[in-house]
């Protein structure tokens, strides 16, 4: 399923598999045994495989990369149409090198969904942990309150500002829920 080309010394193609083309952006009638490299690298930028770049230019910069080594390993592509490719390129013992060319988009969508599950992971639990600290500050406030609502009920002043501060507990009390709530999600 992977795209597979091999170049020989003189930077020539030499083989090439049928999926090839659809990985490269190279059209099937321009290849041939015997395409110079720089041919293959004109056609991809002049498809837009490289995005809006000078076409000449873009053939001598990968071109010097390609003779300078810079270019063997393991990159990683995003092709225009959004695909992600990792591209394999490593040299033949004779001169030339192998590339191979693997859609790896699925599995790089799926790392982007683990780390966004571990990263919701770690708020909910700090969401989890500070809920239950504040909720025992609020256990704390309440208890104290309804205790000074009973003693001071007979002063009108005291009595309001005992329920002012019950009403805000509470609310508080429920935002703790609502943030327990969202740390079990």
């Amino acid at each position: 399923t992977d795209g597979i080309m091999m170049v020989d010394a003189d930077w020539n193609l030499l083989e090439w598999n049928e999926h090839f083309p659809a990985y490269t952006g190279v059209p099937n009638g321009v290849l041939r045994p015997g395409l110079p490299m720089h041919e293959i690298v004109r056609a991809q930028a002049k498809v837009g495989e490289f995005g809006p770049v000078d076409v000449e230019a873009e053939v001598n910069r990968r071109m010097h990369l390609l003779h300078t080594g810079g270019s063997m390993g393991t990159v990683m592509r995003i092709r225009p149409n959004g695909r992600v490719l990792e591209v394999r390129r490593n040299p033949l013992a004779e001169g030339g090198f192998v590339t191979l060319y693997s859609d790896i988009t699925g599995r790089r969508q799926a790392e982007d969904r683990l780390r966004q599950a571990q990263t919701m992971a770690a708020i909910g639990r700090v969401t989890s942990g500070v809920a239950h600290d504040f909720n025992n500050l609020l256990a704390s406030i309440l208890g104290n309150a309804e205790m000074l609502d009973a003693e001071l009920r007979s002063d009108a002043q005291s009595a309001r500002r005992i329920s002012v501060i019950l009403q805000s507990a509470t609310r508080g009390a429920t935002l703790v829920r609502q943030l327990l709530a969202f740390s079990r999600k």
